[in-house]
């Protein structure tokens, strides 16, 4: 299942998507837009926890060769 934002122009949109929801062919699910509060928020979980791991020794390896 995949879940799409749309925006409706008018009145005759809603009531097709409300038709498309009683012959359930869709379901609408009410919810606002999640703001995202920094970067960190936007890319949390992204890589595997191998990965950021690798990323930390790497990063901690180079600033001891600087130091």
């Amino acid at each position: 299942m995949k879940t799409l934002t749309i925006e409706l122009y008018n009145d005759s949109a809603r009531k097709l998507i409300k038709d498309l929801e009683d012959l359930n062919i869709l379901r609408v699910v009410k919810s606002s837009p999640r703001k995202q509060k920094n970067i960190a928020d936007k890319f949390s979980g992204k890589l595997s926890e191998k990965t950021a791991n690798q990323m930390q020794e790497y990063v901690a390896k180079g600033r001891k060769e600087w130091s």
